[in-house]
């Protein structure tokens, strides 16, 4: 079921439809918000990230203003949040980062191995601190260069 809502500013003469789907009544500004709160982020700090003002934003959250497509696109890659989602209230909140779809994928491919070594050295890089692991890493950048 859809629920059609008009709202008439007569201020600017201007008329808003807000369509609200029955199963998520949340439409695209109170999603911003949610997004931008969940970021733990003031009006004025997420709108620094768009090269935005806080009157912009809370415009947005309020509202006032439909938010540009640009606007959409560049929110949803700064905080990788699925377009659809924040249209349409469908699909999960986050998108997985396509990096991090990668390594899962390994991480499952290698739980499922036979190669202990592995398996065994992740585990072992795992617990070490960072500046030890940055070291692992660079030699296996130079490892591999010399590979090439």
């Amino acid at each position: 079921m859809i629920s059609v809502f008009l709202r008439y500013s007569t201020q600017r003469g201007m008329m808003w439809i807000n369509i609200k789907k029955k199963d998520d009544d949340r439409v695209i500004p109170e999603r911003i918000k949610e997004i931008r709160l969940d970021a733990k982020l003031s009006q004025k700090a997420f709108g620094e990230i768009f090269g935005m003002s806080r009157d912009e934003i809370g415009n947005i959250e309020y509202d006032r203003v439909k938010p540009k497509p640009l606007f959409i696109k560049h929110l949803c890659q700064e905080f990788t949040v699925n377009e659809e989602w924040l249209l349409h209230g469908e699909g999960e909140k986050y998108q997985q980062h396509p990096k991090n779809e990668e390594l899962l994928r390994l991480v499952e491919e290698i739980a499922d191995s036979n190669n202990e070594l592995i398996k065994e050295i992740i585990l072992k890089i795992n617990k070490l601190e960072e500046p030890h692991q940055k070291i692992i890493k660079s030699i296996v950048d130079a490892l591999l260069e010399k590979k090439t």
